[in-house]
């Protein structure tokens, strides 16, 4: 507590300090008039912030002190984002309604039309189950309440897969990254304890995988926005099955506008070497993503049932771990699949169909009306 005290002191001390070093440089009036309810509101700050970059020649340190200045005067939420002391957290905010709706239309529709088993899964994202670590009086969307009045506004014409629970009964692990908005393989697994009892599989137990951890002090695209955020780097990792008598080979056939990629592996470990390094799953999040499971002698995997999924980059986390229950699994990435990739899409020949979103993806991404083009011809 003292030391916070002390700390505190420190910048506003530096707050009386900045002008007269400002001055040096471009006279006083380069510093914002000092006015108690832009303090108040963050206002000042800001200002401060934007009249440090324009006339301090360190701009580089100055904008570190300017964003702990904004820090320390009680500025937790930033361009949409909650700043913790581990977490860059999206406040995701309340949803689109005509984009809800018209999502609720489509899936709607689709169920009607085919015979395959269809299921719903919405994902909270990371505000909604890490809210211990939120700032004090920080309030996000009740992504709760959401998920479950969109379950209910399909009166039992699908069936759904709510894992909000499970995550929020284990938000004190790393279901997140720190640094990146989306969810990690462990959130992966968790998520997959309740979508596989759905699927209807038989769930493996956690301890039936090894676990490499490929790449430490990872610092993903939340901390390249706010560079000078004092949170935990994240560690990438992947979970690789213990298989059992029937061994198992996997072909990854992504599809991205006309260009084709193939992957013997679920993992490309060459990615991690790249700018984006949580390419290493699948490769990347193409529009399409086929990925065949066969054994070790080249035949078809005793798992004779096939999923389609139709989702956004969330399937990288509990896919892995489907794997081993399947003989094919095909995701169609909506948030970039274009109208005519739904409609080539060979529905039929799938056992079953996973309608699966973050729900800042179901709330806000207008691309998802692609989905009426699923199965209609």
């Amino acid at each position: 507590m003292i030391g916070k005290r002390i700390s505190a002191m420190f910048f506003l001390l530096m707050m009386l300090l900045v002008p007269v070093a400002m001055w040096a440089n471009g006279g006083f009036n380069a510093f914002p008039v000092f006015n108690i309810l832009q303090v108040a509101s963050g206002e000042y700050s800001q200002q401060a912030e934007q009249r440090f970059e324009e006339n301090f020649p360190q701009r580089e340190e100055l904008s570190n002190l300017a964003w702990n200045l904004r820090y320390r005067m009680g500025v937790k939420e930033i361009d949409g984002y909650f700043i913790t002391d581990t977490s860059i957290i999206k406040n995701v905010g309340k949803p689109n309604r005509d984009i809800v709706k018209k999502n609720k239309s489509a899936i709607m529709e689709f169920t009607q039309r085919v015979n395959n088993k269809t299921y719903l899964m919405l994902l909270p994202t990371a505000s909604a189950i890490k809210q211990r670590q939120l700032p004090d009086f920080a309030t996000p969307y009740n992504q709760k309440s959401f998920i479950e009045d969109v379950y209910k506004s399909f009166g039992g014409e699908l069936l759904t897969v709510d894992v909000y629970p499970i995550l929020f009964a284990n938000q004190n692990k790393n279901l997140y990254y720190n640094t990146e908005d989306q969810i990690t393989p462990l959130g992966g697994y968790y998520t997959y304890m309740v979508l596989g009892d759905k699927l209807g599989t038989n769930v493996n137990s956690l301890d039936r995988y090894t676990i490499e951890y490929v790449k430490h002090d990872y610092e993903g695209k939340l901390k390249a926005k706010f560079p000078y955020a004092q949170v935990k780097s994240d560690v990438i990792t992947l979970y690789n099955y213990r298989l059992d008598k029937f061994f198992r080979t996997y072909t990854v056939r992504r599809t991205q506008g006309n260009e084709y990629a193939s992957l013997n592996d679920l993992y490309d470990r060459s990615s991690l070497r790249g700018e984006n390094p949580l390419d290493v799953y699948f490769g990347g999040m193409s529009q399409i993503v086929d990925i065949t499971i066969r054994t070790g002698s080249d035949k078809p995997s005793p798992n004779k049932t096939k999923l389609l999924i139709v989702g956004d980059e969330t399937a990288k986390s509990y896919v892995p771990f489907l794997t081993p229950h399947y003989s094919q699994i095909q995701i169609i990435n909506a948030v970039t699949a274009t109208p005519q990739q739904l409609a080539d899409a060979d529905v039929s020949s799938f056992d079953q169909v996973l309608f699966a979103f973050s729900t800042d993806t179901y709330m806000h991404c207008e691309n998802l009306s692609v989905i009426t083009e699923l199965a209609n011809s």
